[in-house]
């Protein structure tokens, strides 16, 4: 299954080997990237690891919170936000 998702400043792309093509697709919105993941999935499988790799081998500053417990509320996604405003993602 394929299928592209846009929204400003959005780009959600799922597809077998996107996360290869990650590092050329956000170099198109800037220079710097915030890395949104849970505690231990992302890590633990590796992918954490590749997609900083393929980021920071564009030129682009890779930022890093991996604390998002499952069930989100509002507040918590507003200090994500303020949290990639800081770090001018």
């Amino acid at each position: 299954m394929t299928f592209r998702y846009l929204f400003p400043r959005t780009n959600l792309i799922f597809r077998e080997g996107g996360l290869e093509n990650l590092d050329k697709e956000t170099k198109k919105l800037g220079k710097s990237v915030l890395l949104v993941t849970g505690r231990k999935s992302m890590q633990k499988l590796g992918f954490l690891d590749k997609a900083k790799r393929y980021l920071e081998q564009e030129g682009l500053k890779v930022f890093h919170y991996g604390k998002v417990e499952p069930n989100l509320v509002l507040p918590f996604t507003i200090w994500i936000q303020r949290l990639g405003k800081n770090h001018r993602v």
